[in-house]
């Protein structure tokens, strides 16, 4: 695998790690905490705030995690089936 593949794998596995990361805040926010209300601290806003992309986080998590399986499967297999000739038996 090139270089540019490894560092572009890690970047995805990065993003996608900080999407899981997001989603995680975002459920336990949901058992641990009180739902929000408008009196409440700017900290307490922000919290509320960066969790709240937990819905955002598993849209993005599953359009990285189908690239990333149609890039490696589908695109690869149409790599490989254009390398295999076709000779018919005479």
């Amino acid at each position: 695998m090139s270089e540019h593949l490894q560092k572009r794998n890690l970047n995805i596995s990065l993003l996608r790690a900080a999407l899981i990361f997001l989603i995680v805040a975002n459920h336990l926010r949901a058992f641990l905490f009180p739902s929000f209300s408008e009196n409440v601290s700017i900290m307490e806003k922000a919290f509320y705030y960066m969790t709240g992309w937990g819905h955002y986080a598993v849209l993005g998590f599953l359009m990285l995690s189908g690239n990333s399986l149609i890039h490696r499967y589908l695109m690869g297999g149409v790599k490989i089936m254009a390398s295999i000739s076709y000779h018919p038996s005479s």
